[in-house]
């Protein structure tokens, strides 16, 4: 059995086919270089029971040759969760370049949590800009949405503080909290996404 896994740092979802049959399972996400080998087992851990796995190709955020140490530290735990040293662990944007144009030459973009964008050509990376994560660059991304949009209320230049605490139940403390002492700020950040999708016709939100 063949599993392929697309990862960002939020979600990830398995296909697993046996030319015959094919399946896929969505489990949290992993990126190599934000999360522990703990955390790494935790989101394996919510897969069902995978017998009869041959080979891993796995395309995930933090991952790919940028990240060599990273992307070992994850072939090692799906090394030991699979049973199997057929395992390649690659880029989310070599995985997205290879789905969109296979073999043949285009741009490919990612747009989630986190942002990145590459000119492809024969199943290949040409040309990336690094996206340098969302304290630095992530332009677009949920992650950075949310960052701006945080910014932007407790700052005063988008007059919906009490909506938007309301809806979250939170308050600033918390916050802080879970931006500068929890894992995973980056997926907290962003799941502020769809409150300013249903604020989106407020002229300081679209802005």
């Amino acid at each position: 059995m063949v599993l392929i896994a697309d990862s960002g740092s939020t979600k990830c979802t398995w296909i697993a086919s046996d030319g015959a049959r094919t399946t896929n399972v969505r489990t949290r996400g992993i990126n190599a270089v934000q999360h522990s080998a703990e955390q790494i087992r935790e989101a394996l851990a919510e897969l069902p029971p995978c017998d009869g796995v041959t080979s891993v190709r796995f395309y995930g955020a933090g991952c790919g040759e940028t990240f060599p140490e990273a992307s070992e530290k994850l072939r090692r735990e799906l090394e030991a969760h699979f049973g199997t040293t057929d395992i390649t662990v690659e880029s989310d944007l070599l995985g997205a370049a290879r789905a969109l144009w296979g073999r043949g030459e285009g741009i490919a973009c990612i747009l989630g949590t986190g942002s990145n964008s590459c000119l492809c050509c024969n199943g290949e990376i040409l040309k990336n800009v690094p996206p340098l994560g969302y304290v630095l660059g992530d332009e677009g991304s949920g992650a950075v949405l949310g960052r701006n949009l945080v910014n932007g209320i407790f700052k005063g230049h988008i007059p919906l503080k009490e909506e938007f605490l309301a809806a979250h139940g939170l308050n600033y403390e918390e916050i802080i909290r879970r931006v500068y002492r929890e894992p995973y700020a980056n997926r907290f950040l962003a799941s502020f996404a769809p409150f300013i999708r249903a604020h989106i016709d407020r002229p300081e939100i679209r802005e």
